[in-house]
């Protein structure tokens, strides 16, 4: 199950990799004549949040375990990093809507919901099903 996840991981990943550089090269100057505007803060904040995401899905998919500073970290690790930033993407991005809108809203609560997914993962570990399967 865990190559299986981490094959998706690493799909999602560079998924959004893609996203990030074609949005970044279709936003750019919108930031650089609005970077201190909210949007041009909201791209840019959820421009690093996507990349962040995309690395993480990228490493989680590529790698069973990474050593850092002498503390390891599992794949899983990296995947729910992954989802904690689409969250974040996600929840600026629906904030930033120039008004409140459904649309607005529904993006801010999958965005949270995304977010906490990822916190939770990370907190209560590996799916059980991968804990219980050799690898």
């Amino acid at each position: 199950m865990s190559r299986r996840q981490r094959r998706i991981s690493l799909l999602v990943g560079v998924l959004f990799l893609v996203v990030f550089a074609w949005s970044f090269l279709a936003s750019l100057e919108v930031i650089l004549e609005e970077l201190t505007s909210p949007t041009g803060v909201a791209l840019v904040v959820g421009g690093l949040a996507m990349a962040l995401g995309g690395l993480a899905f990228v490493i989680g998919g590529l790698t069973e375990r990474v050593s850092v500073g002498g503390i390891v970290l599992e794949w899983w690790q990296f995947q729910s990093l992954g989802f904690v930033c689409l969250g974040l993407y996600m929840a600026v991005s629906g904030l930033a809507q120039p008004s409140l809108s459904l649309f607005g809203i529904a993006v801010l609560l999958a965005g949270v919901s995304f977010l906490g997914f990822g916190v939770y993962r990370l907190h209560a570990g590996p799916p059980t099903s991968d804990a219980e399967l050799p690898v």
